[in-house]
C-alpha cells in the first residue's frame, strides 16, 4: 500500500524494487534470523529492536544468525516493510508472491505467517550494510490522521451526476474498517447517481 517504501527497502539490501518484503500492517513480526542477513526497515515506524536493541529504520542493518527482531505497533502511518537481501523466496501465484487472504493463494501457503512458521529467503546478493535513504527521499506520513490524496476519475465515473463529483471533491472522508487491499472503502456524505 506505501511502494515507495516497499521498494526502498529492497534497495536499500541490493534486491529489485519489487523483491518479495514483508508488509506489516498497524503492528509488526518477532523474527528470529537461522543465518546471516542484512535487512531494512522502512515505512511506518514500528520501532524496530534487534536483540531489544533500537536499529535505525531506513538504512541497511547486518544481521547475525540467532538474532530477533521485534517490531512493535505502528507510531504513524499504518505499514512497515521487512526486506531481506535475496527476497522472501515463496512460490509466484499469479505473477507475484504476494498473500492474498480472501482467495487463500500466495504467499506461504496462502495465508497469514503464523508462529514458529520458517520463511523461504532467496540468496543474499549484498552483504554490506550502511546504506541509507536521505530524509528528502522518505514518504511524510501524517500527525493528525488527516491526508490529501491525489484521485482521478474511473471507468465508472458517469455513473455519479456532477454533483457527487464536487462533493466528493470537496468533502472530508473516513477511509472504513472494511477497507483492504483490494479497494478503500469511504464513509462520509451520501452519492447522488
Amino acid at each position: 500500500m506505501d511502494s515507495w517504501s516497499f521498494r526502498l527497502a529492497n534497495v536499500l539490501v541490493g534486491n529489485k524494487p519489487g523483491e518479495a518484503a514483508l508488509e506489516c500492517q498497524f503492528i509488526g513480526p518477532t523474527l528470529k534470523f537461522q543465518k546471516d542477513s542484512l535487512i531494512a526497515v522502512t515505512g511506518s515506524d514500528m520501532q524496530p529492536t534487534l536483540d531489544g536493541e533500537k536499529i535505525a529504520m531506513w538504512e541497511s542493518i547486518a544481521v547475525r544468525a540467532g538474532q530477533t527482531l521485534v517490531l512493535s505497533f505502528a507510531k504513524n502511518g499504518a505499514r512497515s516493510y521487512i526486506a531481506v537481501s535475496g527476497g522472501f523466496a515463496t512460490e509466484i501465484s499469479l505473477g507475484s508472491r504476494s498473500t492474498f487472504h480472501k482467495a487463500g493463494v500466495g504467499g506461504v501457503e496462502g495465508h497469514a505467517i503464523a508462529e514458529k512458521q520458517i520463511l523461504p529467503v532467496g540468496e543474499a546478493k549484498k552483504t554490506e550494510s550502511g546504506g541509507t535513504i536521505k530524509e528528502e527521499h522518505k514518504p511524510v506520513f501524517s500527525s493528525d490522521k488527516h491526508w490529501n490524496i491525489e484521485v482521478v476519475l474511473g471507468p465508472n465515473d458517469d455513473w455519479v451526476d456532477d454533483e457527487g463529483h464536487k462533493r466528493f471533491l470537496s468533502s472530508d472522508w473516513r477511509l472504513s474498517g472494511k477497507s483492504d487491499r483490494t479497494g478503500f472503502r469511504l464513509d462520509g456524505p451520501e452519492w447522488t447517481f
